[in-house]
């Protein structure tokens, strides 16, 4: 009885060291689950971290383009204004210029005129020059036939 008493404590005593020891492999694998969770759940807050890190990045990039765009597009319409204004005292002083070549033009068709005129009052001057000239080359003859018949009269009174 004694022996089978010792066989029954022996094998309980062997399923309790096997228990126990399948509690320590399972402690163990608590443990080591623990560790893989808190590495994993690190990792995770790591690569969130990185993650946030990264879209602020991005988003600083984002809006240093836009204040770059919003910069040279004010620069744009700023050259933009300054152009149309330009364009604008262009076409004033063109139409000042085009007004002055009309009034110029104007001008010259008057002159034009005005020494059309004189020209035509030269030619009918030199008409009544010539025709006074011929007259007093008629006159010129006649006096001189009066003279001549004047000193041959004096020069048969004598």
């Amino acid at each position: 009885l004694k022996l089978i008493l010792a066989t029954e404590v022996s094998e309980k005593e062997n399923a309790l060291q096997r228990e126990k020891e399948g509690l320590d492999r399972i402690f163990v694998l608590e443990e080591t689950l623990e560790d893989t969770r808190t590495a994993a759940s690190n990792e995770a807050a790591l690569l969130s971290s990185q993650i946030l890190i990264k879209d602020q990045e991005k988003q600083d990039e984002v809006e240093m383009v836009r204040n770059e765009f919003r910069s040279k597009e004010k620069s744009l319409k700023a050259r933009l204004d300054d152009s149309a204004s330009s364009m604008e005292d262009m076409k004033k002083r063109l139409k000042m210029r085009e007004e002055h070549i009309a009034n110029l033009m104007a001008s010259n068709l008057q002159f034009d005129e005005s020494v059309r005129k004189s020209e035509d009052k030269l030619h009918q001057t030199t008409r009544e020059l010539s025709v006074t000239l011929g007259q007093l080359k008629r006159v010129q003859a006649r006096l001189s036939a009066e003279s001549i018949q004047v000193l041959e009269d004096t020069s048969s009174i004598q």
